[in-house]
């Protein structure tokens, strides 16, 4: 292990070498100088700064985006305040929706059931009466007769 005896000697003939003493000062001084200085960086540094990221502008799937498709929404909304009244077309429901998949043309289906084929004709003629602006597609069940 480490000799004591030894040790004394070495650290007293350090001492007694002025021009050691005070190059071991110099390097002391200068290794003090460098640890402050990192740990200055490294306190300065912080936490690493947040990755910018672009972000994309996504409509609602719900909006509209041609004027037809808003007239679709707006007719069937239409539709919907006339025939909702009426205890007979209580299972019917309006759809608007497109022709083509770029929703170049607006229609609007007219789905569910009906008690018979006279309230199909009545709800025929109901859609027909307040006027018609874009394509109607009906999609309306009524049991046959037996």
């Amino acid at each position: 292990m480490i000799d004591r005896e030894r040790f004394q000697y070495y650290y007293d003939d350090f001492r007694t070498r002025p021009e050691r003493v005070r190059a071991a000062a110099y390097v002391g001084a200068a290794i003090a100088a460098v640890v402050l200085v990192l740990v200055a960086v490294v306190l300065s540094r912080g936490a690493a700064r947040p990755v910018k990221r672009t972000r994309v502008k996504v409509e609602p799937a719900t909006a509209p985006t041609t004027p037809t498709m808003r007239d679709a929404f707006a007719y069937a909304k239409d539709l919907e305040t006339r025939v909702r009244p009426l205890e007979r077309f209580a299972r019917v429901y309006f759809v608007p929706s497109a022709d083509t998949p770029n929703q170049a043309y607006g229609k609007v289906m007219v789905m569910g059931e009906v008690a018979s084929e006279t309230d199909f004709t009545e709800l025929q003629r109901l859609l027909v009466q307040g006027g018609v602006p874009l394509t109607l597609d009906m999609q309306v069940t009524y049991p046959e007769p037996q």
